[in-house]
């Protein structure tokens, strides 16, 4: 079951972040004005965002997959609650990955973006650490 609901976690999150991809695509596209500009004049150019925005969400449920994957593998070398947790050493596994993940993604991205960034290692850590864990025990 914990691959299964790694899945629907994992598009519960795609969703997400294609808000967040949605919110700060008016930013992106007003710094490279010029170029966004000429692709979209082309006939199929909404197509393909639109096909890439979906193929994201789709990607989000094969990470979450495979973070079911290894929620089945810490349940059996490492069990044990802790942290609001049914298994505290996957939580916090979840945690160090959003440490390091979401300070790189704070560090790369532009000022305007920082708040999404934020926000989405917020929901990557609850959904992810917290929701996945719970739904499958």
């Amino acid at each position: 079951m914990a691959l299964f609901f790694g899945v629907a976690c994992g598009l519960l999150y795609g969703v997400f972040f294609a808000g967040a991809f949605s919110i700060a695509l008016p930013s992106l596209v007003a710094e490279h004005s010029a170029l966004f500009g000429r692709l979209m004049d082309k006939p199929r150019a909404r197509l393909l965002v639109t096909v890439l925005l979906y193929a994201g969400i789709l990607g989000w449920g094969l990470v979450g997959a495979i973070l079911g994957g290894v929620l089945l593998l810490t349940e059996a070398v490492a069990p044990g609650g802790g942290l609001f947790s049914p298994n505290r050493a996957y939580t916090m596994s979840v945690l160090l990955l959003v440490a390091v993940g979401g300070g790189v993604a704070l560090v790369l991205t532009k000022r305007r973006t920082r708040l999404q960034s934020g926000l989405l290692s917020i929901v990557f850590a609850g959904v992810f650490g917290w929701l996945l864990p719970l739904l499958a025990s």
